[in-house]
């Protein structure tokens, strides 16, 4: 297959020419299917997200701007794509609360954990909670843009993250026992 070339690709896709388009899918899939499956409860979940996402890319590349980072401009796109998605799959809306504290992330507790334990602790999280954690700690949005993406308000995405935050703390508070014993009970 010949070199990636991100201009002529994107002209070639927005000429609806398939071969480009395949070129585009097949050189962005690993990294965009990463993005996806965070979001999944499966890899197959996974899989239909990032189709979903690219058939919006094709839809949305003119109106691309190439001023900023063409991968962000995808990513991006592709995310609210697979959050509509899962949105459309679960019409249920949460109970509104308005009042969450955040808490506190002690770091060298997390530096002492499992990685691995942590995803799989992560992945069995209901599927809404799942997602406003990972939106807010794994891509640093804030509950504001958390609440426009999901169509929530500010404090669901703050009960959601606190949820989030208390079944972990508990999960892994049980393996983990010596860990917090030495941070004095505090973790997340």
């Amino acid at each position: 297959m010949a070199e990636f070339n991100l201009e002529k690709t994107i002209a070639g896709c927005l000429k609806n020419k398939r071969r480009y388009q395949e070129r585009l899918y097949r050189h962005y899939f690993d990294t965009m299917f990463r993005s996806c499956r965070r979001y999944a409860k499966s890899d197959d979940h996974g899989l239909e997200l990032l189709n979903a996402g690219f058939m919006q890319v094709f839809k949305s590349l003119p109106k691309y701007q190439p001023t900023g980072s063409f991968d962000g401009w995808m990513r991006r796109v592709i995310v609210n794509a697979a959050i509509d998605v899962i949105r459309s799959e679960n019409r249920h809306q949460c109970a509104d609360l308005e009042q969450v504290e955040e808490q506190s992330i002690e770091d060298d507790v997390y530096g002492a954990l499992a990685i691995e334990d942590i995803l799989n602790e992560v992945e069995s999280l209901p599927q809404s909670t799942r997602q406003v954690f990972e939106l807010y700690v794994l891509d640093g949005l804030t509950h504001r843009e958390i609440a426009e993406r999901m169509q929530i308000s500010d404090g669901t995405s703050k009960w959601h993250l606190n949820q989030a935050r208390t079944y972990l703390k508990s999960k892994l508070q049980s393996e983990y026992n010596h860990l917090f014993e030495k941070t004095n009970n505090r973790m997340i």
